[in-house]
């Protein structure tokens, strides 16, 4: 089995295993994406939204544009789906990390780096 084979079936099961813990666990978004959130849904019901509100973070338009995206197409459960974008693209930061060390500095500190990036993200 070629080294690319490997890799893909690695980062495979680390997929199905991503998608199978945010299936059996609860998360929620935290404060900042919540807000994302709701600025889309305001969007959706025609109103302008509201970022000047006391304590509100720093509103990033595609942010909100991908929850007014998830809002509209999951409604209730965008919550949950942006929870698994957010594994998604973990998971797509630490392959990259592991695939720049590795051609960097070799197979293990790759991996090292990965494993350090998506421990503490």
């Amino acid at each position: 089995m070629s080294s690319a084979r490997r890799e893909l079936l690695a980062i495979a099961g680390l997929a199905v295993l991503a998608v199978a813990l945010w299936a059996v666990f609860r998360s929620y978004p935290n404060y900042d994406a919540y807000y994302h959130l709701v600025w889309g849904r305001e969007l959706l019901d025609g109103a302008r939204p509201d970022i000047g509100v006391a304590d509100a973070p720093t509103a990033h338009p595609l942010y909100v544009l991908f929850g007014t995206v998830l809002a509209l197409v999951f409604g209730e459960g965008a919550e949950r789906v942006l929870i698994l974008a957010c594994v998604a693209s973990l998971l797509a930061c630490g392959w990259a990390v592991m695939r720049l060390g590795r051609s960097v500095y070799g197979t293990w500190p790759g991996v090292a780096a990965a494993v350090l990036v998506v421990a503490a993200p």
